[in-house]
């Protein structure tokens, strides 16, 4: 008697949840636009330069996932699968100096965030045991990306900045799925997803009543996920089936 792998184990419609862990940086750039700080050369690139930044962000996730696989041969496996998860991926930098000329202190109050994530992406695998399948992944991904960014100086000059907005990229990653018994399946997985970064304009009123511009930049967003899953599989059959030999 031997065991052979049934390769509809994996073949077919499955359905399930994911918990995890997502990290994240980008860069924050600020350039002031002001003919009255211009007067006064070395106020600009100081303010510059602290309110541009790298910014690392971290957080929690659950997603939930769906997606149809189509077994090749006695091992591969083709498939799509798109999910959609909610995270509370957040990071902060504060950055403070002293106004050039003038010695008043000053500072930046900058925050990131990522409120949810979405990927549809195309699955390929192979079995390495009757009940374990390696896979690769890559495919589309988008997420809605928040910035805020505070100044204030001790010349009652402020700035309050806020952006938020839904950005498009790509994903790339793999995984294992380990079947247990007929129709369920544990997971593992990482993804690597990178996201087109924000930009936008901001104004604040200076001490001798004109207006300083700021434009404001985000860099594009790298998020690497790690995450554990279930899913059941619908009309999956047992995992291994028995052929006598004789």
């Amino acid at each position: 008697v031997k065991s052979a792998a049934s390769m509809s184990n994996w073949e077919g419609l499955h359905f399930g949840l994911s918990v995890g862990a997502n990290w994240a940086q980008t860069h924050t750039s600020t350039v002031v636009y002001s003919t009255t700080l211009a007067l006064f050369p070395p106020i600009i690139p100081a303010i510059d330069a602290a309110g541009s930044n790298k910014v690392k962000l971290g957080g929690a996730l659950i997603a939930v996932q769906a997606g149809y696989d189509f077994a090749f041969g006695d091992r591969y496996v083709l498939g799509i699968e798109t999910d959609f998860a909610f995270t509370n991926l957040r990071g902060s930098k504060t950055t403070t100096g002293i106004v050039p000329v003038f010695n008043g202190p000053f500072g930046f109050d900058q925050r990131l965030r990522a409120d949810w994530m979405w990927t549809l992406r195309a699955r390929a695998g192979v079995a390495l045991f009757d009940n374990v399948l390696a896979y690769a992944t890559g495919g589309l991904a988008a997420t809605r990306v928040g910035f805020a960014s505070d100044f204030g100086d001790s010349f009652s000059e402020y700035e309050f900045y806020r952006q938020n907005g839904v950005r498009f990229g790509w994903t790339l990653g793999g995984g294992l799925d380990y079947a247990i018994g007929r129709n369920w399946t544990a997971r593992v997985e990482y993804l690597h997803s990178e996201f087109s970064g924000l930009a936008g304009w901001g104004s604040s009123l200076l001490a001798d009543g004109s207006v300083a511009w700021v434009r404001h930049n985000t860099s594009r967003m790298a998020i690497d996920t790690v995450r554990v899953g279930l899913n059941y599989r619908f009309n999956a059959a047992p995992s291994a089936v028995v052929a006598a030999k004789y």
